[in-house]
């Protein structure tokens, strides 16, 4: 997803990502060193104008992401 993510928006915007597959995220930013890899949906909240959730259960959101 974030490959087509990145591929999709402008060459000025940053993507920042968060997953669990720590592996995956290494294997992603090793060929996409512009982008921000964040430790926590915390962090992708707060820096976020934007955001897309993917295969997220509500209770990992509560308390960061404010669901309407």
């Amino acid at each position: 997803m974030a490959m087509n993510l990145k591929a999709k928006i402008q060459q000025s915007d940053r993507l920042t990502i968060h997953d669990v597959n720590k592996d995956a995220v290494t294997e992603f930013q090793q060929v996409n060193r512009d982008v921000e890899i964040v430790d926590t949906v915390a962090d992708i909240a707060n820096k976020s104008v934007n955001m897309c959730l993917s295969m997220i259960s509500i209770d990992c959101t509560q308390g960061y992401v404010r669901m309407s």
